[in-house]
């Protein structure tokens, strides 16, 4: 249910973010020309809230399949977007 609850999060953190880089006139694809630099809504709270959608979405597939791959995939997609790696 809690793995659910959080893929459901995560979806929501992607259109959400998605929408307010549509709405600043700036393209959500990193590799177009950035127009805007978004710092309100969830980017007021994070540089990248779709880092930590991604992050929610690897968990909630840890919880649902109930697998130790996925904690580990989950770590090094932590690290990777920390850029500790």
């Amino acid at each position: 249910m809690i793995g659910i609850f959080m893929l459901v999060a995560a979806i929501c953190i992607i259109a959400v973010a998605r929408h307010q880089f549509i709405a600043h006139g700036t393209h959500p694809n990193p590799y177009r020309p950035t127009k805007a630099l978004v710092e309100v809504g969830l980017f007021g709270f994070s540089r990248n809230p779709i880092y930590i959608a991604f992050l929610l979405f690897v968990l909630s597939f840890t919880l649902l399949a109930n697998s130790l791959w996925f904690v580990i995939a989950a770590l090094v997609l932590f690290l990777f977007c920390t850029s500790v790696l």
